[in-house]
């Protein structure tokens, strides 16, 4: 599990991608293991990668973690504005994921 956990914080986008996957993958494998090691808060933390490809496959794992009856998350409003942002330089299929985890969690948008 360690390295799973240093590939989401490598220096190399697509690696940080892979790792995002490969949580994914745990977490369909062995839930417990993905939430009593913690791997909730690795996915929450790339949400805020500067890379598109990073944040929207994170988004894609939280997304199947909390539509598949796994571990509740909340995100903060720095989040979503991070993945909204986020939606310009992503791919298209970025940007669909990218846009579907801001509506599901829209509820923690604060009124300016």
């Amino acid at each position: 599990l360690e390295p799973l956990r240093k590939a989401g914080m490598d220096p190399d986008p697509y690696v940080r991608k892979t790792a995002a996957i490969g949580m994914g993958k745990l977490f369909h494998q062995n839930r417990k293991l993905f939430t009593e090691q913690g791997f909730l808060t690795n996915v929450i933390r790339m949400l805020s990668d500067h890379y598109p490809v990073v944040s929207s496959n994170a988004a894609i794992v939280l997304a199947e973690v909390t539509s598949s009856g796994g571990v509740g998350c909340e995100l903060t409003d720095e989040h979503l504005m991070k993945l909204i942002n986020a939606v310009p330089d992503g791919t298209e299929w970025a940007q669909c994921h990218l846009l579907e985890t801001v509506a599901t969690f829209a509820h923690v948008l604060k009124d300016p």
